[in-house]
């Protein structure tokens, strides 16, 4: 079987790249596509028209359109057992319904069933790629697991976060948001990914972990005497996810380094007292003390600063990813974030909105931060609204009536001073000034 691949021109900004160029899980879209589908000894030919296609029981994709092993392997076995042309469909899900803004899904439905149509097709004969709308929609096997992590009750109007853990993923990828989620679900793909591939490391893994959560448990029950705490399900699983990590080599982890559940590149430097959770690192990633990373895609050649918080961010190559405080976020090749740069991720009392066509358009997503393009610089104290993008090569910096440059002589000691104009003078409240 042979693939079709369309190119659609889509342009994902800020970055100014063609979809096929945007970076998920450490590879480019179209090199993505072309792994899976070779997989499955099928490979791609690209088109710019479907004029250009003449040929039979074939599948046809859009070059923008993300999808995972697990997606296609369905997709093959539910096209071979119906034996007609068809579009790939997932049903409803917290997936699809978190994920759907931005991507311009179609709706799918066959009998009871429900969901999303995505831009992947197999085709029987040619002549239906003139109106592939009606296409009946062929809908994957799909689970999905959700997961809930509590969240401020009083900022967010409820208590909870949901993420669905699922790698039965597709996405159209139309904007850097969808971007940042494809790059995010990716974390478990990889997982996924590791256990079909290394059977016999996982299960050694998992034989250790168990044997150390044997080992604890009863040092804990000969110290607290307590058989429900010591041998709880808590336990198990924080004992699970400190042993089952991959690290790769020449890796420098500092001893009061904590790592769960994350897979480490060659060559990753880890500083005293970090922590890393559910995270992927690439190779040659310098991350300094007393950073937490969480749920996040960091690629290589990247460099954390001290203190550094980042959580559910993706980083392209070669960047300064040094926000105290970074949430959902994409960063850009060779990106400068200073520690004190403020990308908010919440917009109280409505919706958060980003730019999509030129228009702004609402995304139904609770937490939400910035995209940097390639080569910024955010200086400190900069403020920035969720859902905001920053261009490539755009330069932030306070203003200079906000930064001491000016230091009179002759201060007077134990007199507070204030900035006023880059200088420093004495403060003087307004009482005293009426």
């Amino acid at each position: 079987m042979k693939a079709y691949r369309l190119k659609t021109n889509t342009i994902i900004t800020p970055f100014n790249e063609d979809a096929g160029d945007v970076i998920i899980g450490f590879r480019r879209l179209g090199d993505y596509q072309s792994e899976v589908l070779n997989d499955f000894g099928i490979k791609i030919t690209d088109v710019s028209d479907i004029s250009q296609i003449d040929d039979s029981d074939f599948l046809f994709f859009y070059d923008n359109v993300y999808f995972t092993r697990r997606t296609i392997r369905y997709f093959l076995s539910a096209i071979k057992k119906e034996k007609r042309s068809g579009q790939l469909a997932i049903p409803d899900s917290l997936f699809t319904r978190k994920y759907e803004p931005l991507q311009e899904l179609k709706d799918a439905q066959l009998g009871n069933t429900k969901g999303k149509a995505y831009n992947f097709f197999y085709i029987r004969e040619k002549d239906e790629l003139k109106d592939t709308s009606g296409i009946r929609p062929v809908f994957i096997k799909f689970r999905e697991i959700v997961f809930r992590q509590p969240i401020p009750p009083n900022m967010f109007g409820k208590s909870f976060f949901e993420q669905p853990v699922t790698t039965s993923i597709a996405f159209h990828i139309n904007h850097w948001v969808n971007l940042l989620n494809a790059n995010q679900m990716e974390i478990i793909v990889k997982w996924v990914e590791y256990i079909t591939s290394h059977p016999f490391r996982v299960t050694i893994k998992l034989l250790i972990a168990l044997f150390a959560f044997l080992l604890r448990g009863f040092a804990d029950l000969f110290r607290y005497q307590s058989l429900s705490s010591s041998f709880s399900k808590a336990s198990l699983l924080s004992t699970i996810t400190r042993w089952f990590n991959i690290i790769g080599k020449n890796c420098e982890i500092h001893p009061s380094a904590i790592l769960e559940f994350s897979i480490i590149g060659d060559n990753v430097r880890i500083g005293p007292q970090s922590y890393l959770r559910a995270s992927v690192i690439n190779n040659n990633v310098i991350i300094e003390e007393k950073t937490k990373i969480t749920f996040s895609i960091i690629d290589s050649g990247c460099y954390v600063s001290q203190i550094t918080i980042l959580n559910g961010v993706a980083a392209y190559p070669d960047g300064d990813v040094c926000i105290d405080g970074m949430q959902f976020c994409l960063s850009g090749r060779n990106v400068k974030l200073t520690g004190l740069a403020r990308p908010m991720d919440l917009k109280y009392g409505g919706k958060i909105s980003v730019l999509y066509k030129k228009r702004p358009v609402e995304v139904n997503l609770e937490i939400l931060g910035s995209c940097f393009g390639h080569r910024c610089f955010i200086g400190p104290d900069i403020y920035i609204a969720p859902g905001r993008e920053i261009p490539n090569d755009t330069i932030i910096v306070p203003h200079i009536s906000d930064v001491l440059y000016k230091i009179p002589e002759n201060i007077r000691p134990n007199v507070p001073m204030v900035v006023e104009n880059s200088t420093l003078s004495e403060f003087r409240s307004e009482k005293k000034k009426e």
